[in-house]
């Protein structure tokens, strides 16, 4: 009897050992190729589906008017969530202008007036010179009307702290004008870029703002763009400037965002847009752009 349990229990176990394991297959989706139709307002969207080891194409359509209310949406209203960016809404409007420019339905979603409205809150934004011109190290542009107000006493000393311009609010401000086809006729330029250059460190770095802030690649990227864009390079030292961001190339071949820093993709794209910007792509070498004997 006891041999015959024996035998029992060892076939339950072959039993067990012969049960397959039941396979889990896990959807899982890959973009792989994403191209604009700037005339139908559509794109092609190739996406790769594995499922039991299986491998099918779907075609995905780009929803064109989806994404153009969505910038519209900004336009009009931010929503709760972006609450907190209030001090900073003019690069919220970058954003949404630029996003309906790429989409081709700038024109067909703001009429003439409305263009007019936007242009015209900008230039509010502005941080003029005064009458004894004791501020032109603040000049430039705010990021939203909430910090835009004049100091009741007129004397130096009491002078609004708050009232001060953001080098990377700035940028997006002159950018937006131009999205819109200002002429940059009412820019104070030599105001703006006495304002930047009072931003850039002996380092040749630059600051956000003339409060304590960061130094680094992103508002040098900024300050050459202004720069560029006013096409007046008097707002900065070049020659400092290229050497701030040459000591930032690390021994990979990239930018960090500043010397010793650890490189990487963003700073390493402000980097040479800066370079380019200011047309010394020549500073760099074939070696050091492809990371070969940079120390």
């Amino acid at each position: 009897i006891l041999k015959k349990k024996k035998k029992k229990k060892k076939k339950n176990k072959k039993k067990k050992k012969k049960k397959k394991k039941k396979k889990i297959s896990i959807p899982i989706k890959v973009k792989i190729n994403n191209r604009i139709n700037r005339k139908a307002g559509t794109s092609e969207m190739a996406t790769m589906s594995m499922m039991n080891n299986s491998i099918t194409f779907v075609q995905e359509e780009f929803n064109k008017s989806k994404h153009a209310k969505y910038f519209h949406l900004h336009l009009n209203m931010l929503p709760e969530k972006c609450s907190s960016f209030d001090s900073t809404r003019i690069t919220l409007l970058f954003f949404a202008i630029s996003g309906l420019d790429v989409l081709d339905c700038l024109d067909t979603i703001i009429n003439p007036n409305r263009r007019e409205e936007i242009i015209g809150w900008i230039y509010r934004l502005q941080v003029l010179p005064n009458e004894q011109h004791s501020n032109l190290d603040a000049c430039g542009f705010l990021g939203s009307t909430s910090l835009n107000f004049e100091s009741e006493i007129s004397s130096d000393d009491n002078l609004c702290s708050y009232r001060v311009s953001n080098i990377a609010l700035t940028y997006s401000a002159l950018c937006t004008l131009l999205i819109l086809g200002d002429d940059l006729s009412r820019v104070n330029k030599k105001a703006v870029l006495h304002g930047v250059k009072a931003l850039q460190e002996k380092s040749g770095s630059f600051k956000c703002t003339l409060a304590d802030g960061d130094c680094d690649m992103r508002f040098v990227f900024c300050a050459c763009a202004i720069c560029f864009i006013l096409n007046d390079w008097s707002g900065m030292d070049r020659a400092c400037t290229i050497a701030f961001i040459m000591a930032s190339l690390g021994f990979d071949g990239a930018f960090g965002q500043g010397p010793y820093l650890e490189s990487h993709g963003g700073s390493t794209y402000c980097a040479l847009a800066s370079l380019a910007l200011m047309d010394r792509m020549d500073v760099t070498t074939t070696k050091q752009v492809r990371g070969k004997h940079v120390l």
